[in-house]
């Protein structure tokens, strides 16, 4: 493996890695952070509603903390997807190859379900959760039961979609580094040598 190819997959790897890493705590921080704050019975000041106070807090969290890791996992995606066509437009063989094209497929899913998250679900959830904010602050319950149910529509597609993507990407890591791993192989003393093999050696076989 030449010194440019070493570094594109380094650089495919580390992305996924990364990627998969953000997506994992943002979403594990978003898992802790309701029970905590119900469990905390913080209060927000000025509120007219008096009920479901924790959600806002803890959605806000949320939201922040989901804003970084979408950061991240954009420019992870758009760093592992290149550097994936860096790969096979150097070396054609290697999109032949089953390993290469599975982890197309496992990327390819991974960035659809990035981008549904991105322009399509996260989009609809924060102004959901926006105007359900707004009609809790004037009191308007009846606004605020609508939006609030619109935003618990929304969180069980959105983990679905999370759950895709994490797994996608795991599966395209995995395979990434099995496939680097194995076109390694055993590294053997004798062989690659530029030296010839000495007469005499060749004389006693």
């Amino acid at each position: 493996m030449n010194s440019w190819r070493a570094f594109t997959l380094a650089i495919h790897l580390s992305s996924l890695g990364l990627w998969a890493g953000s997506a994992i705590m943002s979403t594990a921080v978003a898992a802790i952070s309701f029970p905590l704050m119900k469990s905390m019975e913080v209060r927000i000041p000025g509120l007219a509603l008096d009920q479901n106070h924790y959600r806002f807090v803890a959605g806000a969290l949320a939201q922040r903390t989901f804003l970084i890791a979408d950061i991240i996992s954009f420019a992870c995606a758009m760093a592992a997807g290149a550097t994936m066509l860096v790969m096979i437009a150097l070396h054609k063989n290697v999109a032949r190859r089953l390993a290469t094209i599975f982890r197309g497929v496992g990327l390819g899913v991974a960035i659809a379900s990035l981008g549904a998250m991105l322009f399509v679900i996260t989009p609809q959830m924060n102004a959901a959760t926006r105007l359900h904010l707004e009609a809790a602050r004037i009191g308007n319950s009846e606004a605020a039961k609508g939006h609030a149910l619109a935003v618990d529509e929304l969180h069980p597609v959105a983990a679905v979609l999370l759950l895709i993507q994490i797994v996608a990407v795991l599966v395209t890591l995995f395979a990434g580094a099995w496939s680097a791993a194995s076109q390694a192989g055993p590294s053997s003393p004798t062989s690659g040598s530029p030296y010839p093999e000495p007469e005499l050696r060749r004389k006693k076989r």
